[in-house]
């Protein structure tokens, strides 16, 4: 069986208590899962404008998938 979907809740999960990650860790591990074709899910009932700031630059989250519940990249 092989991983198809990674699905994460950003608030106290994804994110410290300072709402920050770390960013390298992060982009090295997305860029292997992206190798593998393995999807990325953002779980939140924050605001997708609030979502797409926590990744400035890099842009990979596209339009929700569900009203203010999840944003597939």
């Amino acid at each position: 069986m092989s991983i198809k979907l990674i699905a994460v809740d950003m608030d106290g999960t994804f994110l410290s208590d300072a709402k920050t990650y770390n960013r390298p860790r992060f982009l090295a591990q997305y860029q292997r899962m992206r190798e593998q074709n393995i999807r990325f899910v953002v779980a939140s009932g924050n605001q997708y404008y609030q979502l797409i700031s926590f990744f400035p630059g890099d842009r990979p989250i596209r339009s929700p998938s569900w009203r203010k519940t999840a944003a597939g990249w």
